[in-house]
């Protein structure tokens, strides 16, 4: 049996959206929802803030959440959602797979810069700014990941002009990354002259 907040849900999510859409769509209207019952809005990060800022270049199988975990989980099971584990929750009936992360932004910069961005329907996914998105690939790549290193060269190359380098290269000097912040800043600044290093 569906619930009210199902059918408004199932009203609000058009049948043809999907991938980046749909999911972008869901988070917004899960969002309004957190802030109706007082609760503040979860912020999109990792792997979907990444396919979020690079337009579906780079795609996440789910929406990656940091929020306030139990007010997230009380909206996802009046949805009808599933979880094994507390942490991903799923909906066949959405197609939607939520990966709540934790309480607070747990990547390098912290949690004081967050973007708000137009989703549709008159709603806004609260996301990790553009500075941090790219700190927290710049240290992974630091670590080894070197697709991290490939999506911050690409979000920093569509984006620098609203990305503080100043701010960027401090995180990452404090993520012990500052080397690497230097690599992907010279090679996204190559890709918007169209140079080939």
């Amino acid at each position: 049996m569906e619930t009210s907040l199902q059918n408004d849900f199932f009203r609000r999510l058009p049948k043809q959206a999907s991938g980046l859409q749909r999911n972008a769509l869901f988070l917004a209207l899960l969002s309004s929802e957190m802030e109706a019952r007082g609760y503040q809005r979860p912020v999109a990060v990792g792997g979907f803030a990444v396919e979020a800022y690079t337009l579906g270049r780079f795609m996440s199988m789910d929406i990656d959440l940091v929020g306030n975990r139990d007010g997230i989980i009380v909206i996802l099971r009046e949805l009808g959602f599933d979880s094994h584990d507390g942490r991903n929750w799923i909906s066949a009936q959405f197609d939607v797979h939520i990966d709540i992360q934790g309480g607070s932004i747990n990547i390098p910069g912290g949690n004081e810069r967050v973007s708000l961005v137009e989703a549709a329907d008159g709603c806004a996914v609260t996301m990790v700014s553009l500075t941090d998105i790219v700190a927290d690939r710049i240290s992974a790549y630091a670590s080894g990941h070197k697709d991290s290193g490939i999506q911050a060269r690409a979000i920093l190359a569509a984006w620098s002009d609203h990305i503080d380098l100043g701010v960027l290269r401090d995180v990452c000097r404090q993520e012990k990354a500052a080397s690497e912040c230097e690599e992907i800043i010279s090679l996204a600044l190559a890709d918007q002259c169209g140079e080939t290093l």
